[in-house]
């Protein structure tokens, strides 16, 4: 039996979950620089120590380059605190050790994959990105991977943060509502550049937390998921066995080697990619680090037989199109889909040698049009080198009688659910007719967020909005996933959001109504009454007399001449 070693998407949902729940809405974005918002962000945290320390009497933990500042009111629990100090000390030393072995196999590594895959593309890879990006990967993958110096938190209870900020003062990620009066925590951290991962030289944060009341087994709720989120913010995920950590570098190398051979990336391409980089990720442990290691990694199949019918491997689509959800069922799906792409290349390997996976993207490649891969040149590729391999694949469809027959069953699947209000199953069953398009069709994402909300899920639907709008490439791509966004905001009465928004899309779209009525929203929480008249009577001259667009274009003229007089226009 393949042994199963849990690793990436399980992991990323356990990060999201318990950030969350500990602090609000903290979160990691690898993406685009801290720079001068690091500045900001110590030159924050050293004024609120300065300024309010004294009166909140606090206390000090180290350990390493760990350092824990607290309230005298959370005294009781230095215990706690110290535990975890070491708990991360400890893990901190371990996976700097780990970066450093995997950081000295590297060119080891990388040649083993590109003589698998063929090109150069993975030892390309290494020499260009930076030792720092390299580091993230290899490895550690939390925000520790970018930070050389002291790790700082000052645990405060969240009210008297509030009232700090209130009288004038600056935290980072905490706001007072202007319009309630009520505090709101919404801490992100942000490392990195735009050409490549950077170094920072240290992380101080405020964390504010509850000390009153949420009490788990006589300890305070908030305080100890603190501490687990702020353990997944530091390291990315749980504590795992050194194959399944060095095996995540090695995948995501592969995986990025793989794609460039094919020089594409086409929609439904991840049986392919994921499945290749699974079989070489193997391969490469076992040569480098031995066969125990290698073992590690391997997913166990048996654990999905339940839904091997499910999986509709062909049809998996990149990461790029899809939106992440909690949802259990959908979340297996995900991990059962490496597992059997997984298998059936490595099956492919022990049929036909090594040298099957070079030969099979060479032809995908020669198959494809104007030697770029497509969903149809990577089945045709396989198929060359194993003809029963598309037979095979019918194992993984729900309904006989191919793309037709699995349209009608996902459909009817979905109304059912939706007609019981069954909103998790009706979210996967659009999920999977999504699948079937054979191009992305951006309206999906408006119909799966509507799904989403309904079953209580909009916070998930709208991150998946955020980092769909954050991909897609071109001004016009852009504006649509904008379109889609302020309608979903609009629906949810979060008019701050959507006005946010009316910009991106009128600049294409300059008569988009929802758009126009998001510009109206914003000129007027900016208190620039001239722009949003001029706004409302644009948005009066497209919308139908009749419809709520033009009713509230009007109501919002009204009100303006009411409350504030009449406005030059001009």
């Amino acid at each position: 039996m393949r042994r199963f070693a849990l690793a990436r998407d399980v992991k990323k949902l356990v990060i999201l979950v318990a950030v969350i729940v500990a602090i609000g809405a903290l979160g990691v974005d690898w993406a685009r620089g801290e720079g001068q918002r690091g500045e900001a962000r110590r030159e924050a945290f050293d004024a609120f120590v300065r300024d309010y320390g004294q009166e909140l009497k606090l206390n000090e933990a180290r350990r390493g380059r760990f350092r824990v500042m607290y309230q005298e009111k959370l005294s009781d629990k230095r215990e706690e605190i110290e535990a975890w100090l070491v708990k991360v000390d400890e893990r901190d030393r371990g996976d700097r050790v780990e970066a450093a072995v995997l950081a000295k196999d590297l060119d080891q590594i990388t040649a083993m994959i590109d003589g698998l895959v063929g090109g150069h593309h993975a030892e390309t890879v290494a020499k260009s990105s930076s030792a720092d990006f390299l580091k993230k990967l290899l490895g550690v993958n939390g925000t520790l991977s970018f930070v050389e110096g002291e790790v700082v938190f000052a645990i405060v209870d969240r009210n008297d943060v509030f009232k700090y900020v209130q009288k004038g003062g600056a935290v980072p990620g905490v706001s007072i509502d202007p319009e309630t009066g009520r505090g709101k925590v919404e801490v992100s951290f942000k490392v990195g550049s735009e050409t490549g991962q950077q170094v920072i030289d240290g992380v101080e944060m405020v964390v504010p937390v509850e000390t009153g009341g949420g009490v788990r087994q006589g300890e305070r709720k908030d305080l100890v998921d603190a501490f687990e989120g702020l353990t997944l913010l530091l390291f990315g995920g749980e504590e795992e066995d050194r194959g399944i950590g060095r095996g995540v570098a090695i995948h995501e190398i592969a995986e990025l080697a793989i794609i460039r051979r094919l020089n594409a990336q086409p929609l439904h391409s991840r049986w392919f990619t994921d499945g290749m980089a699974e079989v070489v990720t193997w391969l490469v442990l076992r040569d480098v680090y031995g066969e125990e290691m290698a073992q590690q990694w391997e997913r166990d199949t048996e654990l999905f037989g339940d839904m091997l019918s499910e999986v509709d491997l062909l049809r998996w689509e990149k990461k790029g199109a899809q939106i992440e959800t909690k949802i259990e069922t959908i979340s297996r799906l995900g991990q059962a889909r490496y597992a059997f792409a997984g298998e059936e290349f490595r099956r492919l390997v022990d049929v036909y040698g090594e040298d099957v996976i070079k030969q099979i993207i060479g032809n995908a490649v020669e198959m494809g049009e104007q030697r770029q891969a497509t969903d149809t040149s990577l089945v045709a590729a396989v198929e060359d080198v194993d003809p029963g391999f598309g037979e095979r694949m019918k194992r993984y469809m729900k309904y006989e009688g191919g793309q037709e027959a699995m349209i009608k069953g996902y459909w009817a699947e979905l109304l059912e659910a939706r007609k019981d209000e069954r909103w998790d199953e009706a979210v996967a069953a659009f999920m999977h007719l999504k699948e079937q398009r054979d191009e992305v069709v951006l309206d999906d994402y408006a119909k799966l967020a509507e799904l989403m909300r309904n079953g209580g899920r909009g916070q998930e639907a709208e991150q998946g909005m955020l980092k769909l709008l954050k991909g897609v490439k071109g001004e016009k791509n852009k504006a649509n996933v904008g379109r889609i966004l302020i309608r979903f905001y609009l629906q949810n009465n979060e008019n701050g959001k959507a006005a946010e928004l009316s910009d991106l899309v009128l600049t294409v779209y300059p008569d988009d109504e929802v758009a126009l009525l998001g510009r109206v929203l914003k000129m007027m929480r900016l208190n620039k009454y001239n722009q949003a008249i001029l706004t409302a009577e644009r948005l009066k001259r497209v919308a139908k007399p009749d419809s709520r667009a033009y009713e509230i274009a009007e109501s919002a003229e009204i009100w303006i001449h009411e409350n504030v007089g009449l406005v030059n226009q001009r």
